[in-house]
């Protein structure tokens, strides 16, 4: 697996296929709805692959890597290769 940041978590999160980013915050527990969501990427807090994502609706698809603070998270599909 790719690393892009030294973080101290790394934490797999099963979606059912793609979704999108303001989706998953909620989907992982980083937010608690859909306005924190909304907040936490237009402030650039949140980290697509590496690389600050200002987009909510941003696709994410298995094997990319969302990161918020100091964790990481990984989006795979259940019964996937990643």
């Amino acid at each position: 697996m790719q690393r892009f940041a030294a973080t101290d978590r790394l934490v797999k999160v099963p979606v059912k296929g793609e979704i999108r980013l303001d989706r998953f915050l909620k989907w992982s527990n980083i937010s608690a709805t859909g306005g924190q969501s909304k907040i936490l990427i237009m402030n650039g807090e949140i980290k697509v692959n590496g690389e600050v994502e200002k987009r909510r609706g941003k696709l994410l698809r298995e094997g990319d890597i969302i990161q918020f603070k100091e964790t990481e998270y990984f989006v795979f599909y259940p019964g996937g290769e990643c």
